[in-house]
């Protein structure tokens, strides 16, 4: 068999594999989450003709943040054309994410073909990373992390190509436009897509020594495509600016979390396997980046450690989310290290270490597959009380009313009437006062939220005059405020 049939064979043996299991572990429900439901919100606004941002969701400078108000368009608009077909239906939005996700695995197969990693090496990496336990669930969630991996990715394997037949030289106006249109790209998908910018950047610098017409071309137009997106679709409320704070405990919680979160590859694997494997994944990682910079210095490398240092200083916490798009790479480094230290060994030694790792490859993914596959179908908006509540918002409401409740994204979502999180407050006066400059008009309380449970229900219980309770729905409640002066409502 040639080199390229064997190529193709390994690639295709291992697409099949990570198809099926997918096709074992679809979820057709959604969780909770939140994230998707702005997404959603803008691929339908998009679809229907509608103002980008009219998402209904509020975002008071007093309350916790969630997100900002408007998301970046590149995966709305991939998400629109679905809506348009098939409206509210997360099925078919499932079955985009997920290409999105195989299309990212292949782009990344190729990254490390590129890089001169074996064909059965590449098909690992993309294995560990598309079974793992973390993609795994996030690939049943409409979220844009697959979609960046695939931007990304492109972006990547671009640069690679510029660089290595010297197009950054031969026709730099042309070829640097293209890769800032690719970079904004990344930007517009997520905003830690910066994080490629500036390691392009750095990268390019390094490289040349100099700011050259490529590098000029490439930064004027991620500018101007940046500047369009401000100016027309993008919110006042659309920054992260605000949710990074002089927070250091936060910050070494977060590194601490993120150190650990490799161990999320392999999440169904007791603990006194999963965390020495990812110690190890870490450890090669390290040496791999460290042995590329040395040998093949590319843009992956500093784009690593940039698009780290915004996660780190995130004043409000860590998810796995934010770090999952570059897991191909890091997964890429590690494998360049162990096959650097596999081939140090003796002819015999190399078969065994070979024949050991596919067999922890192959074994860790069909068990994350097996715990995926008898997993319970997530609780989520497409619940039948969750429904019986929007509807009865719907007739009972007024599009101009304002709802304060545990998941505003998703309520505003589903009944389009303006929706808030709520204030923190431990004295009730400060809760009052933060409905009062709301103006809300209703709250919806969820006692299977946490966070309703210790800060919103204790506040709408005491003040029964005030919250008058209007209907009690399934697990939610629904609270009438009353205007200031008014006698309270009856109760029904």
């Amino acid at each position: 068999m040639s080199g390229i049939r064997a190529d193709r064979v390994t690639a295709a043996l291992a697409a099949v594999a990570i198809l099926l299991s997918w096709i074992v572990t679809f979820h057709p429900s959604h969780d909770w989450g939140g994230d998707f439901s702005l997404y959603v919100s803008h691929a339908r606004n998009i679809a229907q003709g509608t103002p980008y941002g009219d998402v209904h969701f509020l975002t008071p400078p007093e309350v916790p943040p969630q997100s900002p108000r408007t998301y970046p368009p590149v995966f709305p608009l991939l998400l629109a054309p679905v809506y348009a077909i098939f409206g509210l239906n997360y099925t078919p939005m499932k079955i985009l994410v997920q290409v999105l996700w195989l299309f990212g695995g292949v782009l990344f197969y190729l990254l490390a073909r590129r890089r001169d990693l074996p064909a059965a090496w590449a098909a690992g990496i993309s294995v560990v990373f598309l079974l793992s336990s973390m993609v795994l669930q996030l690939k049943d969630s409409v979220v844009s992390e697959g979609a960046y991996v695939v931007i990304s990715g492109v972006a990547l394997l671009l640069l690679d190509s510029v660089y290595r037949k010297e197009h950054d030289q031969s026709r730099p106006l042309l070829f640097g436009a293209l890769t800032g249109v690719l970079l904004a790209l990344t930007y517009l998908t997520r905003v830690t897509g910066v994080g490629l910018i500036a390691g392009f950047a750095v990268y390019d610098l390094w490289r040349s020594r100099r700011v050259r017409p490529f590098t000029i071309s490439a930064g004027v137009t991620v500018v101007a495509v940046i500047a369009i997106y401000k100016l027309t679709l993008a919110d006042a409320g659309g920054s992260y600016a605000n949710q990074f704070l002089f927070t250091p405990r936060t910050w070494a919680a977060n590194l601490v979390f993120y150190l650990k979160s490799f161990g999320g590859l392999w999440q169904p694997l007791p603990a006194t396997i999963r965390y020495p494997l990812s110690g190890l994944t870490l450890v090669l990682a390290a040496y791999g980046l460290v042995l590329s910079a040395r040998k093949k210095f590319s843009t992956a490398e500093p784009y690593v450690l940039i698009y780290m240092i915004p996660l780190l200083l995130f004043s409000y916490g860590a998810t796995v989310r934010y770090i999952l798009p570059i897991y191909p790479l890091v997964l890429i480094f590690a494998a360049e290290a162990l096959r650097s230290l596999i081939l140090r060994l003796p002819e015999p030694g190399r078969v065994l270490v070979y024949g050991s790792v596919a067999a922890i490859v192959l074994a860790a993914a069909a068990v994350n597959v097996g715990v995926a596959a008898r997993a319970p179908l997530p609780d989520g908006p497409e619940s039948a009380d969750f429904q019986k509540l929007v509807t009865w918002v719907r007739q009972n409401t007024a599009e101009s009313d304002i709802i304060v409740a545990w998941n505003p994204r998703v309520l505003a979502l589903y009944t389009n009437r303006p929706s808030s999180f709520y204030v923190f407050a431990e004295r009730q006066v400060a809760f009052d006062t933060f409905v009062r400059r709301l103006n809300a008009g209703w709250i919806v309380t969820f006692p299977d939220n946490e966070a309703d449970a210790k800060w919103l229900i204790p506040h709408v219980r005491l003040r029964p005059d005030k919250y008058p309770p209007a209907a009690a729905i399934g697990r939610f409640m629904l609270y009438r405020v009353a205007p200031e002066g008014a006698q309270a409502a009856s109760v029904r």
